[in-house]
C-alpha cells in the first residue's frame, strides 16, 4: 500500500527526520517508513526519500528551478497578472463583502498616501532657504 498525501502537509520536525533515518537504517523502504508517519502526517515515499537522500534532494531542487526557468516566461507572468486582474473585478462585481473589504483596502492606502505627503511637504517648509554652502 503506497501512502498519498491528501491534504498539505506540515513541516517534519528534527526528530521525526531522526525517527526516520534509524528507520532507514533498520531497513525499512521509504514507502514503509511513509506509512508509519501517515496518521500524524500526510507524507508518502518521495517526500521521506527527500528528508533522507542528500542526492535525491538536490536532484528535486534542480528540476524545480529548471521548471520554474523554462515555464515562468514573462508572457506566462503578464496573462498571470490578467487573469487576476479579471478575477478581482469579477469578484468584485458580485460579492458585496469582497467590494467592501477592498473599500475600505484603497481608503487606508489612501490615507497612507495622504499623510506621507503631507508629512513630506512638512519637511521641505522646514528646510531653510538660503545661503548655499558653496557661494560664499
Amino acid at each position: 500500500m503506497i501512502a498519498t498525501a491528501t491534504r498539505k502537509c506540515e513541516k517534519l520536525t528534527p526528530e521525526q527526520i531522526a525517527e526516520m533515518k534509524r528507520l532507514k537504517e533498520q531497513g525499512l523502504s521509504y514507502e514503509e517508513i511513509a506509512l508509519k508517519f501517515a496518521t500524524d502526517n500526510p507524507i508518502n515515499g518521495s517526500h521521506v526519500r527527500y528528508h533522507l537522500d542528500p542526492e535525491y534532494r538536490k536532484r528535486v531542487i534542480k528540476q524545480g528551478i529548471e521548471w520554474k526557468k523554462k515555464n515562468w516566461t514573462e508572457d506566462r507572468r503578464k496573462n498571470k497578472r490578467e487573469y487576476m486582474r479579471q478575477y478581482i473585478r469579477e469578484r468584485y462585481r458580485q460579492d458585496p463583502e469582497f467590494r467592501e473589504k477592498q473599500k475600505e483596502s484603497s481608503r487606508k492606502s489612501y490615507r497612507k498616501r495622504k499623510k506621507k505627503e503631507v508629512a513630506t511637504a512638512t519637511k521641505k517648509e522646514e528646510k531653510p532657504n538660503g545661503v548655499n554652502s558653496f557661494n560664499t
